[in-house]
């Protein structure tokens, strides 16, 4: 069944934002290590960890930032964050859509 949604995978090195702009009723999956999210205008500071999600209520700025990468049992901290950005298909930029950078 279509639903008009998309779902793009991003990873992300500790310490890097990510920056969404107009991006209101985005669902934001915190897929491994973990990330904190805030919204302009918005007092709230949203922590997800893998498994978490929160669904973006602001049609401002929305900064994801990658506080702690994935661990894993034989490194360690990778230095890793992988999230995944839930959109309607037309939202997102042509060139994303189409897969070319």
């Amino acid at each position: 069944m279509e639903t008009g949604l998309e779902e793009r995978s991003v990873r992300l090195a500790t310490g890097q934002t990510l920056r969404l702009r107009g991006a209101v009723d985005w669902a934001i999956t915190c897929c491994a290590g973990t990330v904190w999210i805030t919204q302009e205008g918005d007092p709230r500071d949203i922590f997800l960890r893998a498994g978490e999600s929160f669904t973006l209520d602001r049609a401002g700025l929305a900064l994801i930032y990658a506080l702690e990468g994935m661990e894993d049992s034989w490194r360690g901290n990778t230095g890793m964050t992988v999230v995944n950005l839930c959109a309607p298909v037309t939202a997102w930029p042509a060139r994303v859509r189409s897969g070319t950078p």
